[in-house]
């Protein structure tokens, strides 16, 4: 090979690896913005998940204490038989 036949080569693969590292950057700004909302999903997600357990637990206690509450009830009823 001739060294013009050599520089073309040098040139053109200067070109692509310039070419490749943009799109790489590229692509890493965009990966970024979706990391970035795909964490505050799962902040709010969890926030979410914190809310739903809370109002469970308040659910359960209420009916827990309406069962006792009618089971006291009912054996008042049944002792005044």
């Amino acid at each position: 090979m001739t060294i013009a036949a050599y520089q073309t080569l040098y040139q053109s693969s200067v070109t692509f690896g310039t070419r490749k590292q943009l799109q790489a950057e590229e692509g890493k700004s965009e990966l970024q913005e979706k990391k970035d909302e795909l964490e505050k999903q799962k902040i709010r997600l969890e926030n979410k998940k914190s809310e739903l357990l809370n109002k469970k637990d308040a659910l359960l206690r209420k009916y827990e204490e309406k069962k006792a509450a009618n089971e006291a009830k009912r054996k008042v009823e049944l002792d005044f038989l």
